[in-house]
Order: C-alpha cells, then structure tokens, then sequence
C-alpha cells in the first residue's frame, strides 16, 4: 500500500498511540480536504488515516500536500467500506474511530467516547 507523506503518524500529542481516526474517501477532494481540517482542530494530535479509494480528482496528492502528519492510503481500486481494513492496519492505535470524507467532528469526541471506556 504506497503511503503519502513519511508513512509515520507526526505530531500526535499526550494521547499519542491510544486514539486514531480512519477515513475512507473517493474523488470527494475539497470535502475531505475540509473534514480533514475540522477534525485537526477539534482533535488535535489524533493519529489520522486516510484511505483513498482510487479517487481520480487529486484527493490524496491534496490531503497530502496540506495535512503532512496525516498517512495516506492509496488504494489501486475502490473497495469502499471494506478500504478500512486498510487504513485500520496502519493506525498504530487500540481505539480507531472511522470517519466519513464528509463528516462534522464536534468537539473532543474521540475523547468523551475513550471516557465510556
């Protein structure tokens, strides 16, 4: 699976290796590209993973180029949800949360949920 970026999960804070974030995309560049920065600010330091789904449209050049701690997936084809496993396997994490291209985080959810725990 070729990676963006150092393949490495940077800049993770006091949670780092405890909580991450997989996110399966396909051709939805500016909405991912948009997620992406919502989920930097409203959890910082959270090892992200992005599975790009064969996307045609520079997705994962995109998310690359503007969010470096982020490892990029680059599937050759689409294998939809199931892409996952991939990014699972590459989150050095217990507790992965999935994540859609278009999704809202609110507030530190990764941590009010590690608290259920």
């Amino acid at each position: 699976m070729p990676l963006g970026g150092d393949g490495q999960h940077a800049g993770m804070d006091d949670r780092s290796g405890r909580d991450g974030v997989v996110v399966v995309t396909r051709d939805r560049c500016p909405t991912t590209v948009e997620s992406l920065g919502k989920l930097s600010e409203t959890d910082p330091g959270v090892a992200v993973t992005v599975v790009d789904n064969a996307s045609a449209d520079g997705t994962a050049a995109a998310a690359s180029d503007r969010y470096p701690q982020v490892v990029i997936v680059r599937l050759p084809a689409n294998m939809g949800a199931a892409g996952r496993n991939s990014g699972v396997v590459l989150t050095p994490c217990p507790y992965i949360a999935f994540s859609d291209d278009d999704s809202d985080p609110v507030c530190d959810v990764l941590e009010l949920d590690l608290r259920r725990l």
